[in-house]
């Protein structure tokens, strides 16, 4: 992983030589591709760097709920009584480590080495939106209907939560390049970064350049 060196490549899009150094402004992520667009007489330079100082999964962002994880210092049962007698619903959540963490609720994953790499975590606490959508669930659909509900929306929060420790937070950048008589000079750099998990950040990517030109019809 390391800036590139993108000159070839602007000089094969635009057809012609480009003298000096065009190298991108931040680490490309590794296995990750730079896109190269032509918008009119700018070049626009596209790719994903690895987010260095990305933000806590649960302190700044609204509306994910909380996970406790259990220490020695606990009491996980006079815990999840308290939640249970205010009528919070919870989940047990369960942590699979094997070179990558991965968080998912206890028991609703079909990990492998499960009697070694598997542990109990902690407690999932849905935020408050959550649970009043729960509680609707049960009243309309029945309380199996609403857990499951519940279940399969923990654990997406808990793969973006997964993602997020394993290092996979991204930053979308766009660097526009002006070639003037052959000469390059970066114009300006948009980053955007805590894009979590590479599909997203390169949807996000897409969405900020130009289509790609079509690959011309083979001739026969």
């Amino acid at each position: 992983m390391g800036v590139e060196d993108i000159r070839e490549r602007v000089e094969t899009l635009l057809g012609a030589a480009v003298t000096g150094t065009m190298r991108t402004e931040f680490a490309v992520a590794e296995a990750e591709e730079v896109e190269i667009r032509q918008d009119g007489d700018q070049v626009l330079v596209g790719y994903l760097s690895l987010d260095d100082s990305p933000r806590d999964f649960w302190a700044e962002a609204d509306g994910l709920g909380e996970l406790k994880r259990f220490t020695r210092a606990d009491d996980p049962n006079a815990l999840l009584e308290r939640l249970t007698a205010e009528g919070v619903p919870w989940l047990l959540v369960e942590r699979y480590s094997h070179g990558l963490d991965h968080y998912s609720v206890a028991n609703t994953r079909a990990y492998p080495d499960r009697q070694w790499d598997v542990g109990l975590y902690g407690v999932f606490i849905p935020c408050e939106e959550v649970r009043d959508m729960y509680r609707d669930r049960v009243k309309a659909d029945g309380e199996e209907a609403a857990r499951a509900w519940l279940v399969q929306d923990t654990n997406g929060t808990l793969s973006e939560f997964s993602k997020s420790v394993n290092g996979e937070v991204y930053g979308v950048v766009v660097e526009t390049w002006t070639i003037s008589d052959g000469r390059p000079e970066r114009t300006g750099t948009d980053a955007v970064w805590g894009h979590i998990g590479s599909e997203y950040a390169q949807e996000t990517l897409r969405e900020r350049l130009p289509a790609a030109p079509a690959e011309p019809e083979p001739a026969f």
